[in-house]
């Protein structure tokens, strides 16, 4: 996400919010916004998940990485890669 909004010459934040990313990509891509499901499903993951007291199942983590892919895959796209 944050490579998307430099290729669209827009300075990312220095933030891991996926959610609040993928708003902001958005902006330049309307149809992006359909795909906040899988931003807000992966957002536990990508801070809160590294304190002490947080853990994730297998269970959990596989799904994490089937809905990061299916994110990666939307964006690699948006960036014709």
């Amino acid at each position: 996400m944050k490579a998307f909004l430099l290729a669209q010459g827009m300075t990312p934040p220095r933030i891991h919010d996926l959610e609040d990313l993928l708003n902001l990509c958005a902006l330049h891509d309307a149809a992006l916004a359909t795909h906040l499901p899988l931003a807000q499903a992966l957002n536990p993951f990508g801070v809160q998940i590294r304190y002490p007291g947080m853990s994730a199942t297998v269970a959990e983590a596989k799904d994490a990485i089937k809905t990061v892919r299916r994110l990666r895959t939307v964006m690699r796209r948006v960036l014709g890669l």
